[in-house]
C-alpha cells in the first residue's frame, strides 16, 4: 500500500509509559526528583508538570512499580508506594491543583497508605505505635492520625488514569490473585 499513510498516536492504560502520553501530545515539563522504591531505596524518579495549567502526571509505576524489583523481591507484604507519595508532595509544593494518577503496575496491594504516610498521615496500631507503610501492616491498623497531613492538599483535585478494575478482597480481588501466582 504505498499510498497509505501512518498516524502514530501513542496510549496508555495508567500503568508503565503513562507520562510519555501527555509528554508526547502536550509537552509538558519532565521533573526528576530521588524518592523512595517500593522496598525504601532511593531512586531517580520522574513526573510531568504542567505549570501553565498547575497540573501534574505522575505514574506509580516509577517509584513503586513492580519492573523496579527483582523476582525474588516481589512481596507485597514488605513493598510501598512512599515514592509515589514523596513525588505527589513534590507536585503540591510546586502548586499543582489537578494531579493525574496513573496506578497500574505498582508492585504494592495495601490501599496506598505509603503515599498517604508521605502526604504526613500516621497510621496506627492498637496500641497508637505508627506502623511502616508496608503491606504486611494493613490489617494492624487501628487508626489513622490526620493532624499532621500537608498543607494545600484539600485543594488539589485528584484524578486516577487505571483500565481495571481493582478490587481488593474476593475472588477476583488483589489479595486473591497474588496469593495464586505466589508472590506473597
Amino acid at each position: 500500500m504505498p499510498n497509505a499513510k501512518i498516524v502514530k498516536l501513542p496510549l496508555s492504560d495508567g500503568g508503565d509509559g503513562t507520562i510519555k502520553i501527555p509528554e508526547y501530545h502536550l509537552k509538558g515539563m519532565r521533573i526528576n526528583l530521588i524518592v523512595n522504591d517500593p522496598l525504601f531505596r532511593p531512586i531517580n524518579a520522574s513526573y510531568l508538570y504542567m505549570d501553565a495549567i498547575k497540573t501534574a502526571f505522575i505514574e506509580m509505576a516509577e517509584a513503586s512499580g513492580i519492573a523496579l524489583l527483582k523476582l525474588e523481591e516481589r512481596n507485597c507484604f514488605h513493598t510501598t508506594t512512599l515514592g509515589t507519595g514523596d513525588i505527589i508532595v513534590d507536585v503540591i509544593k510546586k502548586g499543582a491543583k489537578t494531579i493525574i494518577l496513573g496506578i497500574g503496575g505498582s508492585a504494592t496491594n495495601y490501599c496506598g497508605i505509603g503515599m498517604a504516610t508521605a502526604l504526613g498521615y500516621k497510621f496506627e496500631d492498637k496500641n497508637g505505635v505508627e506502623l511502616s507503610p508496608i503491606g504486611r501492616n494493613l490489617s494492624s491498623i487501628k487508626s489513622i492520625n490526620t493532624t499532621h497531613g500537608i498543607s494545600g492538599l484539600k485543594s488539589v483535585n485528584f484524578k486516577v488514569a487505571c483500565d481495571v478494575s481493582n478490587p481488593l478482597f474476593g475472588i477476583n480481588g488483589c489479595f486473591n490473585i497474588w496469593s495464586k501466582k505466589r508472590v506473597l
